[in-house]
């Protein structure tokens, strides 16, 4: 037997040391059906509520000015667990990046397999990308229960996330005017990602309802199979409403197409470059 040599043993303990670090930098949940949304994967919010957690629990909320969100593939009831690796407060930009452990066709052991991936970014201030918006004047929202806060008393980014997926989907819809002139039981319009800017807290109280201001950043245009949308949730007691958080929301349009989902223009045919990845809903 050869003798080791300094080099070896200390590339050794290298690879010994990010292997240990990589399993305490790694977390693992679960997949029950309250986590899921109407497509049965797991949702948005679901998603973003983790990371609060722990950036909650480190006392990193106060740095973070937006993290943006991008879907891979729908994780289901199906593949149990969903696995996730927690970001390293050292960094300038935090990354959270979510999978789920799948067998390949003819394999004889499970790959991991990316379903979602958070971006945070920080910032000593959050701030919208335009002016302060002036509050929009309409009775739509939800009355704030103790189900919609988080640990701390606080709404919860998981009820604001909730609110800004189905706000965005439904209002792209509603203006998707184009597409709506041709019947399609199998249109569905769907968020491959978003970005979301926290911009203050609500703490619970009473009389406290929250509710969502829609608009367009551009409008459907002929051809396209996707456009952005701008949500913004604010909160109102016995004031002046505020506003909570801001994002900007890529919705696509999408149809079955050969038994896949695909997106699809506003007569229902799908490109040539239209992506063959799987939509979040």
């Amino acid at each position: 037997m050869k003798p080791l040599r300094a080099v070896d043993v200390i590339h050794a303990v290298g690879v010994a040391g990010r292997a240990v670090s990589a399993a305490l930098d790694s977390r693992s949940a679960r997949i029950t059906s309250d986590m899921l949304n109407s497509a049965g994967s797991v949702a948005a919010e679901w998603y973003v509520e983790a990371l609060w957690h722990y950036l909650s629990k480190r006392s990193l909320l106060q740095g973070v000015s937006a993290i943006d969100v991008e879907f891979e593939q729908p994780a289901a009831l199906a593949d149990r667990q969903v696995f996730f690796s927690l970001p390293r407060p050292e960094a300038d930009d935090l990354v959270m990046g979510f999978h789920v452990l799948r067998l390949p066709t003819g394999a004889k052991s499970k790959v991991p397999v990316p379903v979602a991936r958070i971006r945070i970014h920080r910032a000593r201030h959050r701030r919208l990308a335009a002016g302060a918006p002036d509050p929009p004047h309409h009775p739509y929202g939800i009355e704030i229960r103790a189900r919609h806060l988080n640990h701390a008393k606080q709404v919860s980014w998981h009820t604001m996330v909730a609110m800004m997926m189905d706000v965005a989907r439904r209002g792209a819809q509603f203006a998707d005017t184009a597409a709506q002139e041709r019947f399609d039981a199998t249109r569905l319009y769907v968020v491959p990602g978003f970005s979301f800017t926290p911009l203050a807290d609500a703490a619970a109280q009473s009389n406290l309802f929250v509710y969502p201001e829609f608009s367009l950043e551009k409008p459907w245009a002929t051809g396209r199979t996707s456009t952005s949308a701008r949500v913004t949730i604010w909160a109102v007691a016995y004031e002046d409403p505020w506003p909570l958080a801001s994002s900007l929301v890529t919705v696509v349009r999408t149809s079955l197409v050969a038994g896949a989902r695909r997106p699809v223009d506003e007569r229902g045919t799908t490109g040539q470059k239209a992506s063959r990845r799987p939509l979040q809903r």
